[in-house]
């Protein structure tokens, strides 16, 4: 899962880059952050992993969330 989330945020700092108006902001917000997006996928299937992994695991899934989050903010 820990390689998951780091493809992940890779990819959702890619799209940021790539996003160049507000349109393109806000499907990148929603394919990641949105209902039925990458990360929120992701932070439901905290519930599938191991006890002894989950405090790294949430953290690194908030470390992508964030950096999503403040890579919308600053554009």
């Amino acid at each position: 899962m820990l390689s998951a989330l780091d493809s992940l945020k890779t990819e959702a700092l890619a799209a940021l880059d790539a996003a160049q108006d507000e349109s393109a902001l806000e499907t990148v917000r929603v394919n990641f952050l949105g209902k039925k997006g990458s990360v929120t996928a992701l932070s439901q299937g905290m519930k599938d992993v191991p006890a002894d992994q989950k405090k790294e695991v949430g953290a690194k899934l908030n470390d992508v969330r964030t950096a999503v989050t403040e890579g919308i903010e600053s554009k």
